[in-house]
């Protein structure tokens, strides 16, 4: 995983879709950082959240720590398509 000049709130976001689970910025970092994150992973397999953990403490110095606390979602429930008037 890759970012230029990207705020940590790009880096949660990235860490969010890997995870599959929310990541919220709480390190009040404002600037726009370069990095690099590497871990070992098999296209056909998803890392599994501790290697990924490890590597965002090890190679950012960053610590990822799971927690439960209320989060807003958004539920859409329908979709609705208008048709194309002729």
């Amino acid at each position: 995983m890759q970012g230029v000049n990207q705020g940590i709130g790009s880096l949660a976001w990235h860490l969010e879709a890997k995870l599959g689970k929310p990541v919220l910025d709480e390190t009040a970092l404002t600037n726009h950082y370069d990095f690099e994150l590497k871990w070992d992973e098999r296209p056909d397999e998803k890392p599994s959240a501790d290697v990924i953990v490890q590597a965002v403490r090890e190679q950012l110095g960053l610590e990822l720590t799971a927690t439960t606390r209320p989060v807003e979602v958004v539920v859409v429930e329908k979709e609705e398509r208008k048709s194309a008037s002729p």
